[in-house]
């Protein structure tokens, strides 16, 4: 199965943007009201129709686009679909299905939407109990802003991911005991903890 880090592909995207293309993306925000304006940035910029992926040439949107697993560097553990649930798990085990660690990282000019190979549902945070230590889960894809993400670099290689209905929190790690078992909303900070970095994992 090929594999990409799709995180590093979408902020290539963002980076890439021209001043001028920013500062129209900024404008819209700001028009749409104080909820759109704080939108967290860099906001990733797509060419309509284009997907790009790292080390391919960009393909047109349709195109079923490279897989990635996302772990938790602090923790040594995956993002990993269970049923609904989104679990924690180490190299090869919790995979109830296959492909259940791994994810297609989707752009959209609204941020990314990461989505399970194994289930096709949408990394998605609470709808109504937005606050730190809620659990993330798995919806049918429908694009609502508690299915996207905005990517923020961690200085260290790694990312955060900002969700989209409350830009002060990001994917963090949920503990059962002392062993670290679910994906949970963490408040945001300028300098992340370790355990709100993810990083590509393409082994």
């Amino acid at each position: 199965m090929p594999l990409a880090r799709s995180l590093t592909s979408v902020a290539l995207v963002a980076l890439s943007a021209s001043a001028c293309a920013a500062t129209a993306l900024a404008a819209t925000a700001l028009a749409a009201g104080p909820e759109r304006a704080g939108w967290p940035v860099p906001v990733p910029v797509v060419t309509p129709g284009v997907v790009s992926t790292p080390g391919h040439q960009p393909g047109r949107a349709g195109a079923e686009p490279d897989t990635t697993r996302l772990a938790n560097p602090s923790t040594g553990t995956r993002l990993a679909a269970r049923g609904d649930a989104v679990v924690l798990a180490s190299r090869g085990s919790d995979a109830d299905t296959p492909d259940a660690d791994t994810w297609h990282v989707d752009q959209t000019t609204e941020g990314v939407r990461v989505r399970n190979t194994a289930t096709d549902r949408c990394l998605t945070g609470p709808a109504t109990d937005v606050r730190p230590g809620a659990r993330v889960g798995l919806r049918a894809c429908d694009g609502a802003a508690d299915q996207r993400w905005a990517l923020r670099p961690s200085g260290d290689g790694g990312w955060t991911l900002a969700h989209g209905a409350n830009r002060h929190l990001v994917l963090g790690v949920g503990y059962e005991g002392d062993r670290p078992a679910t994906a949970v909303l963490a408040p945001a900070a300028p300098d992340p903890h370790p355990e709100h970095v993810w990083a590509a994992d393409d082994h």
